[in-house]
């Protein structure tokens, strides 16, 4: 209704840009017979901002590993890995345009352990903390964890293997309007080089030939 400018004087907007229609409610509910004009912008936008927000609150993943990371670890021991300052899933909203946003970011744990022949496994939570009270190979079934089955150093092979650990935040975005969509995943991903020894066994009494 174009009478809707004069009577609440206000200016026409640009043709070019699309608006969005406000009226003004008071904290006890009831209406204010004001209205006023503002441009729209899409809720997809307002997220990407969010998202921009919780990026730049996402560190690299700190892991925790046993054995720790500077110790060579032995041959068929699994190797645990954990993440020691895991942040679970983020919530954050924000509003553009009268539309406002809930960005929920989820993190997945993914070990890779580099060796040749081995598959990256994704992990639950956090990842796994070595507990001394279980077997290792009892308490790596199912668990962040890999038993390394070629030794490091040997002719051919590296002095390490090139292990590395990723958190990876699925981005998914709800509004207030009912559209919904998800974002780019956002990545951190950290080297956690690995060297791995055989068991030395030593041998007691006999006689040297």
């Amino acid at each position: 209704d174009p009478t809707i400018y004069a009577d609440y004087g206000l200016d026409y907007p640009p043709p070019e840009g699309v608006i969005q229609w406000q009226y003004y409610e008071c904290s006890d509910g009831s209406l204010q017979d004001n209205y006023r004009w503002i441009f729209a912008v899409p809720p997809r936008d307002t997220a990407t901002d969010v998202l921009i927000r919780i990026e730049r609150g996402l560190e690299q993943p700190l892991i925790e590993s046993s054995p720790p990371l500077d110790t060579g670890s032995i041959l068929t021991v699994p190797v645990f890995v954990s993440v020691a300052n895991w942040s679970g899933v983020i919530t954050d909203s924000g509003c553009g345009g009268g539309i406002c946003v809930t960005v929920t970011a989820t993190p997945v744990l993914t070990f890779d352990p580099g060796e040749p022949g081995s598959t990256p496994r994704a992990c639950a939570g956090s990842g796994t903390k070595f507990n001394r009270s279980i077997p290792p190979a009892q308490q790596a079934k199912g668990a962040c964890a890999y038993a390394y089955k070629l030794r490091t150093g040997a002719e051919g092979r590296p002095n390490e293997w090139p292990a590395t650990a990723t958190v990876r935040w699925s981005i998914a975005w709800t509004s207030t309007v009912g559209q919904s969509g998800v974002l780019p995943d956002v990545v951190r991903s950290v080297a956690i080089p690995r060297s791995v020894q055989e068991v030395q066994t030593v041998v007691v009494g006999g006689s040297t030939p």
